[in-house]
């Protein structure tokens, strides 16, 4: 699922226009967005270059919608074929909705099928809820299935539980199963810990095991060096690719 986030955000960055339908081109496909007085997005259609409606490739979708509520939180988003129908996109998910709280923070989201009927995604999660601390940084999330019973996801863990530092940047994350217990993921690790520089980028990334342990990931990896430039560009990557405990 934030696979398609991505997707949609990376397709409407930046192509803003208060009320308009701005066109953009990209694998040889027109994608015409609509925004509301609000600027917010709220639809986009793909076409093919010479005015044909056509689905896209990546989410086998050929039109979707986007609503929201009075404090322009995104509430909600619906993916149709290029016949107007209701459709399921390539992870099976036709819909999905958010709740906000009053902060305007995202507390849950919820998958539908073309039903309307909660239902599992491809990650094996149909809800998701979320809790943050007193900054509004995401210091949980929990998963679910459409009955609301607690599932492990398709990476291997019911809830992971993120720490942020004073600046908001992501310094530990940790998994843990349906009963609460540590848990390490599909990767073979249980805690991911990050360290970043006074600019914000991310500078190391290191994997640890449930007892606190350094461990590799599957692919040998233990940590993670990145190197930055004068101006915050990314110049160079030190990988160390095994850990004395392993």
């Amino acid at each position: 699922m934030m696979q398609l986030l991505r997707h949609i955000r990376d397709r409407v960055y930046g192509i803003r226009g208060k009320g308009k339908v701005v066109p953009t081109v990209y694998d040889g496909i027109l994608l015409y967005v609509k925004f509301d007085r609000c600027g917010n997005c709220t639809e986009g259609t793909y076409f093919t270059k010479d005015g044909k409606p056509v689905c896209e490739p990546g989410s086998g979708t050929g039109r979707w919608t986007m609503s929201y509520d009075n404090r322009n939180n995104r509430t909600s988003c619906t993916y149709y074929d290029t016949e107007g129908n209701v459709c399921a996109d390539s992870t099976g998910i036709a819909c999905w909705k958010q709740t906000y709280d009053m902060h305007n923070d995202c507390t849950t989201s919820v998958y539908y099928d073309t039903a309307g009927t909660p239902v599992f995604d491809s990650d094996g999660v149909c809800r998701c809820r979320f809790l943050y601390d007193g900054r509004h940084n995401c210091t949980a999330c929990s998963y679910y299935g459409p009955d609301g019973t607690p599932v492990m996801n398709r990476l291997g863990y019911a809830r992971v539980q993120r720490i942020p530092d004073r600046r908001g940047n992501c310094v530990e994350e940790s998994y843990y199963d349906l009963d609460g217990a540590p848990v390490a993921d599909c990767d073979g690790v249980f805690t991911c810990r990050w360290k970043y520089n006074r600019h914000g980028n991310r500078t190391e990334t290191s994997f640890y095991g449930c007892s606190g342990e350094p461990v590799n990931d599957k692919s040998g990896t233990h940590s993670i060096k990145r190197g930055y430039g004068r101006r915050h560009d990314y110049i160079e990557e030190i990988v160390t690719e095994h850990c004395r405990n392993t």
